[in-house]
Order: structure tokens, then sequence, then C-alpha cells
């Protein structure tokens, strides 16, 4: 479970404490291991962070030149393309502060997802720390939740929620009727933290299932969870509506 579950008031207050968090976990990092990881998420309420993290009065407190950007997941589009995560990040931040372009490791999108996923994996071994047993370790994973408990491409009940030895997989989502490809759950594991962000009135029903039913414990947004790291949810006050009801 969550070791620290927010609520704000609307989604601007809670994309400007998610800044500060991040600030915060980029700063320690630096001070600690002289790097940041930071894996981010695509979605409407991570690029309100985004933008607001590219804001100069949040901006000039990250340490950019020691960041380095992993993606959860990316659609299988061209990077330019309205749908690409990787583009929504350009616009929304990494165009607008000073971080080095080679720090920015994207899925390469134009290869076939399968091609795409096992490139992604070298790339993150080749970047991340390791710990005692060679495996990446991430300071950071920015998780956002669908309304069916998806989180990076990790849907329910698709062959990738099994995948145990490789770091990145190509996924076929049906009821999308698109291939995805996305990081698999050892690396959230092994993440030293997660920051889970959720905003708006749509997502109440799958907040309340994953933080108070016992059925919550099987959703993707719960598995992914950092087995050793601590996990906090950040919630605009109609994510959070229902929290205060009887589990």
């Amino acid at each position: 479970m969550p070791q620290e579950v927010r609520i704000f008031d609307d989604a601007p207050a809670l994309a400007e404490a998610a800044a500060r968090f991040v600030i915060d976990a980029a700063q320690a990092a630096v001070a600690q291991h002289g790097r940041f990881h930071w894996v981010l998420s695509g979605g409407g309420t991570p690029r309100e962070l985004y933008a607001t993290l590219a804001r100069p009065e949040f901006s000039k407190d990250m340490p950019w030149t020691q960041v380095y950007i992993y993606f959860g997941d990316e659609r299988c589009v061209p990077p330019d393309h309205e749908d690409s995560n990787y583009r929504m990040t350009q616009d929304a931040m990494l165009r607008h502060v000073p971080i080095p372009p080679d720090h920015v490791l994207r899925f390469r999108t134009e290869a076939e997802p399968a091609v795409a996923a096992r490139e992604y994996e070298e790339a993150v071994r080749a970047s991340a720390p390791r710990d005692a047993d060679n495996r990446p370790v991430v300071d950071l994973t920015l998780l956002g939740v669908g309304k069916d408990g998806h989180t990076a491409s990790l849907f329910p009940g698709t062959p990738i929620m099994n995948e145990q030895q490789r770091l990145a997989a190509e996924v076929y989502v049906d009821k999308l009727q698109a291939w995805r490809v996305s990081l698999t759950l050892p690396v959230f594991h092994h993440a030293r933290a997660a920051l889970v962000l959720a905003a708006g009135e749509s997502k109440a029903d799958v907040v309340y299932e994953a933080l108070h039913t016992e059925a919550g414990a099987e959703l993707p947004i719960r598995q992914a969870e950092p087995r050793n790291g601590e996990v906090s949810w950040y919630l605009d006050r109609t994510a959070g509506a229902r929290l205060g009801e009887e589990g």
C-alpha cells in the first residue's frame, strides 16, 4: 500500500505539488549518487506536471544536466505523431529546459514493436544504475492510472503482465486494436520510489478500487509498485472523492 495519499483542490494544485515532489526527489538523488533517473508517464495529468516543471520558478530548482529520462511506455507511432508520448513530453517540457538531448531515451517506434522493445531494453541496461543483482534501478517512476487500472501499457489480462525477464516488451492491446511498447514489471519493482497521479471524476472509481478493496491489489497500477521503495498517490479532489467511503 502507498505510504502517502494526498488530495489537492484542483488539477493546477496537484501539478504544482507533484512538481515539487519531483524536484525534491531529483535533488536528493543527485546529492546521493550524482544523477536522477526518472521514468515518465503519458497522459493528460502528467502533461500538466511537465508543463509546470518547465515554468521558470520550478525549472530553476531542477538539476537538469544530471537528469536521465526514460519512458514507461509508448504508442507505436512516429515520434512526431500527435499520439506520441515522446512528442507530448517534448512539447510540454523537454524542449523548454536545459536537459542534454542524449539524456532522453525514447522508444524507437519507427521500428517494428519487437525491435523497438529489444532496443529499449538494451538502452536501459546501458544507462540505468544497477543493484547487486545486476538489475537496473531508477530513482522515480511516474505512474498514471487508467479507468481499468492499467499503468504504462500494462493492461489487465495481457501477456506483458507475466513478463519477468525482459525489461521492455511489445504488447498488443486488443481493446485498442493497437500495438504498444512498454517497460515491464521488473523495472517498476526495483525503482527507489513511485509517484502515482490521478485527476478527474472518471478516475474516482479506480482510485477507490485500487486503495480500498482486496481486488485492487491485483490491478496493474498496484502490481507496478516498487517492492522496497516508497509509493505516493497524488490526487485531485474529484479523483479522490470516494476515498472517505467504507471499504
